[in-house]
């Protein structure tokens, strides 16, 4: 059961990220809506994906920026 937990946390976090990822998002409120430890958050989240949570979201952001600058007409400034 405890995995089981373990893995939906996970996935609501990187589903947070997915939606919010152009706001200031921290591993404290995300912790603070899905009622857990922001410490606890962080060591399930390094544990199943092997990166911390600030190191995905970088990552994702990074990511969607890529993405933008290929598919739109958005200028870096923009993004």
């Amino acid at each position: 059961m405890k995995t089981h937990n373990t893995k939906t946390s996970q996935k609501k976090i990187i589903h947070i990220i997915h939606q919010e990822f152009d706001s200031d998002l921290t591993l404290d409120e995300i912790a603070t809506r899905l009622h857990y430890n922001p410490n606890y958050l962080s060591s399930i989240f390094r544990k199943e994906m092997d990166i911390s949570f600030s190191e995905y979201l970088s990552s994702y952001r990074h990511h969607v920026a890529k993405n933008w600058l290929v598919e739109t007409d958005m200028s870096v400034k923009e993004i």
